[in-house]
């Protein structure tokens, strides 16, 4: 008798542990990057880590970012690092970009999304093995495991998108492009890629060198000449609110 009421205390007794270790928070998600450099007003929204929801204004580098992050630049820039190969992206000011990391489970790999809401970024993807880097807008899919680019989106939505070093492939409605080094395309929302065309990227501004002040106006063009960017407006003021809607999926 004495034994099976032992059996029932320690059966209870489990039971019990177990329900407190799954009342307990779940092990911390590893960030998938980190802001490096901030250079004025950079903010940063969370999917997942507290506060939940709510624009966080970042003053330092070294700030961790993890999937479902979205950073929004408002007169400032920023420099990311990601942790699993070391790649970089380099954010403009009035730029709003959401990073996203998934599991290609039938492909055995994961695939690392970035999409870019407005504004202008620029980048160098490291290739790994079982990691895909997917840049995406509403006008564009740009499809990369190695590459240096400069992707950017006006106010209008259309995508602006060259190719620095590498090769690129953007997909909209059906119809992939592929980018050398020096040729850029564009991409207007509902509509297909442009066919490739020779151009210049203009050198990307720098963390350091930031300074508040009114951004040159102008657009790549394949007629043109070398493309010159035009920087959206603000995307909000104040500390919240406003901003672009970007993609829950």
């Amino acid at each position: 008798m004495k034994g099976r009421t032992a059996i029932v205390t320690v059966l209870i007794f489990t039971l019990l542990f177990a329900v407190l270790l799954s009342l307990l928070p779940a092990a911390a998600e590893e960030p998938m990057a980190k802001i490096i450099k901030v250079g004025g007003a950079v903010w940063v929204r969370s999917e997942t880590k507290a506060p939940v929801g709510e624009w966080v204004l970042i003053k330092t580098g070294d700030y961790p970012l993890y999937s479902g992050d979205t950073i929004k630049t408002s007169g400032g820039r920023a420099e990311v690092l990601f942790q699993r190969d070391q790649s970089l992206i380099r954010v403009a000011e009035d730029t709003q970009v959401l990073l996203r990391a998934t599991e290609e489970k039938e492909k055995g790999t994961a695939l690392r999304r970035i999409f870019l809401s407005l504004g202008w970024i620029w980048s160098t993807i490291n290739p790994r093995t079982g990691l895909d880097t997917q840049f995406e807008s509403n006008a564009a899919t740009v499809g990369i495991r190695g590459t240096s680019l400069q992707h950017w989106i006006d106010s209008t939505g259309t995508a602006f998108i060259s190719c620095i070093d590498g090769g690129l492939d953007v997909t909209a409605n059906g119809v992939t492009v592929h980018l050398l080094p020096g040729q850029c395309t564009r991409v207007t929302p509902g509509s297909q890629p442009e066919p490739p065309f020779d151009c210049v990227a203009p050198p990307f501004p720098l963390v350091e060198d930031w300074v508040a002040g009114a951004p040159e106006e102008g657009g790549p063009s394949p007629e043109a000449g070398p493309p010159v960017f035009v920087a959206p407006s603000p995307l909000f003021q104040g500390t919240g609110g406003g901003g672009i809607a970007s993609p829950s999926k």
